[in-house]
Order: C-alpha cells, then sequence, then structure tokens
C-alpha cells in the first residue's frame, strides 16, 4: 500500500507548494523526493512550510486518511500524526490534526498544533498552536507551551507562554502577551500588552503596557 499512499501524499504536497506557492527550492526538493524517507526529510527541512499558512490546512484535512497506510515510514522518520512514543526523543516531532480523543504527548517530543483536539503533554514535550481556536493544550511535569490561540491550563512545573485564554495551578512559569490568565497557583508570571491576569495576590506578577490585574473573584467561567 505505500506506493499508492506515497503517490497520493506527494500529489497532496504538490498541490500545498502551488497553492501556499512555496520557494523554488521547496518545491524541487519535494519533487526529487522518491520515498516516504525522503519526503519526510524535506519536510523536516522546510517545517515552517509545513506547520504554517495553506500547507498546514490542506495537511489537517488529507494527511489524516492516508496515514494508516504511512505510518511505518514516517513513524521511522520520527514524524507522527495524533499519536506519540512514551519515550520521545527530542528529534520526534508530532502533527496534530482534528480528534475527537484526547492526545498524549511524552517526552521530548516536539508537537504541532494543525486542528481541534485536546492534547496533553507529559515530561518535556514542546507544544506549538499558532491559530486554533477549538483546540485545547494541558501541559504537566516540565512540558512548554507556546499557546498563541485556543485554551491552555497548566500545571506542575510547566512553562507557558500564550495569548489566549489561560489558566494556572502550579509552580507555572507564563509570558503571556494578551489574552486572560486565570492565576490559581503559579511561579511567575509576566503579562504584556492587553493581557488581563486573574490571581488574589500580586507576588511574582509583573505587568508591561496595558496589562492589568483583578481578583479571581472577578473572573467569568
Amino acid at each position: 500500500m505505500e506506493k499508492d499512499a506515497y503517490t497520493v501524499l506527494k500529489d497532496i504536497c504538490n498541490r500545498a507548494c502551488h497553492e501556499r506557492h512555496a520557494c523554488a527550492n521547496g518545491y524541487k526538493q519535494m519533487l526529487a523526493s522518491g520515498n516516504v524517507s525522503q519526503m519526510m526529510a524535506t519536510w523536516r527541512s522546510n517545517w515552517e512550510d509545513i506547520v504554517e499558512s495553506k500547507y498546514a490546512d490542506i495537511i489537517r484535512t488529507e494527511l489524516p486518511r492516508i496515514y494508516p497506510d504511512l505510518k511505518e515510514e514516517m513513524n521511522k522518520a520520527g514524524i507522527y500524526l495524533n499519536e506519540c512514543p512514551e519515550n520521545a526523543k527530542n528529534f520526534v516531532r508530532v502533527i496534530i490534526t482534528d480528534s475527537d480523543e484526547p492526545i498524549k504527548v511524552h517526552g521530548d517530543a516536539q508537537v504541532y498544533v494543525l486542528g481541534e483536539a485536546k492534547v496533553i503533554a507529559f515530561g518535556h514535550a514542546q507544544v506549538y498552536n499558532d491559530k486554533i481556536a477549538g483546540a485545547h493544550v494541558m501541559l504537566y511535569g516540565y512540558s512548554f507551551g507556546k499557546i498563541m490561540a485556543g485554551t491552555a491550563s497548566a500545571y506542575d512545573r510547566s512553562t507557558l507562554q500564550c495569548d489566549c485564554k489561560a489558566s494556572l495551578n502550579g509552580s507555572v512559569s507564563c509570558d503571556a502577551f494578551g489574552g486572560t490568565v486565570r492565576a490559581a497557583a503559579f511561579r511567575h508570571i509576566n503579562a504584556y500588552r492587553d493581557t488581563v491576569v486573574y490571581s488574589n495576590g500580586d507576588k511574582g506578577i509583573v505587568l508591561s503596557g496595558t496589562a492589568q490585574l483583578k481578583s479571581l473573584d472577578e473572573y467569568e467561567q
């Protein structure tokens, strides 16, 4: 099945390149890729195109239907869809597309949210969501999240950069660049721009720009 699925994958990638107006070098690499392993190497060298703009939209809708036939070779290349090995090394990259089931990510995986899903991060996993309003990211352990859309919940000793609807309940470090932060417990918060922080105290909170501090009692669920 790999040959058929790979042909579909290459067609998808070529179409995405045209719609994305990808750079000539990236498009040439795409055309030169002769198997899944080579295509995944091309993805890695053009990763920003894969997880951003129109390319990401096409991957979000098209990849899930062919992934079962490509899974073995993609996983060998360290790239996963809506799943993650428990002891993921830092070369592992996980693409998240629309999912009704929560997706757990582990180890040192780098995780990119392209669809609506609940993502639960453990260990030192890194999660990125630039634009998906329907995604919810939960951070545990020492995980990191750059969450600029949707919602985020941070626990334990995790680190959060955000411009979204966020909640903190642990020894959490947070840099907020907008949105709201409900801070039940935290280590420190740096709030910028028009962020509104809801907390029952101001210790460990630094406000810049037009950021505001309000009581937890004022927070609206």
